[in-house]
């Protein structure tokens, strides 16, 4: 059998796309693809604030908040990215209790986004929020804090919501305050 090169039978090779800078691209036809994963709105840095072991569970509730009161700041999603950040089992296979009344898997940032954004958008762009007492939480089971929050959402109306916190006990955020779970209570 004859092995002829794909550009001996007119073939031309697609460019693959790869997470690289222009700089570093070898050729044009690879710098145009670059390019567009560069634009790729979900190729993004970090959150400007993410789970930190100097947080109290009061303060990882409001750095939360706080990047959900402008979503789309300083890129697009930013805030549910911050809370995705926050989420205990954040990149984890298994089922989570997250969003309480379901389970959801929270493997990739586009299944945590959904389901944020159905049954929590009205975090997203609020006007205001309110800590509730007591501030520093209260202990529901060994290691596990609720802190509830009055959220004005973007249209005014107010809303209670709940956040479970734990301290993580494994891996780069060990010992980080993160959100076990987070619902809207009923009025």
């Amino acid at each position: 059998m004859q092995h002829t090169s794909l550009a001996a039978r007119g073939i031309r090779p697609q460019a693959v796309a790869t997470p690289r800078t222009h700089r570093c691209c070898r050729s044009r036809q690879l710098a145009a693809s670059c390019k567009a994963m560069k634009e790729n709105w979900q190729n993004v840095d970090n959150p400007v604030v993410g789970p930190s072991k100097s947080f109290s569970p009061e303060q990882a509730v409001r750095a939360q908040l706080d990047a959900c009161a402008n979503n789309d700041d300083p890129w697009i999603n930013h805030g549910i990215q911050t809370m995705y950040e926050f989420a205990e089992e954040a990149g984890s296979m298994e089922r989570s209790r997250y969003f309480v009344h379901f389970e959801k898997d929270l493997y990739h940032f586009d299944h945590f986004m959904g389901g944020f954004s159905t049954r929590l958008g009205q975090l997203l762009n609020h006007k205001s929020y309110q800590v509730l007492e007591p501030a520093q939480g209260k202990e529901v089971a060994p290691g596990l804090l609720q802190i509830d929050v009055e959220v004005v959402d973007a249209k005014g109306d107010k809303g209670t919501f709940q956040f479970t916190m734990v301290q993580k006990e494994l891996g780069s955020k060990k010992g980080c305050w993160m959100t076990k779970s987070l619902c809207k209570l009923q009025a």
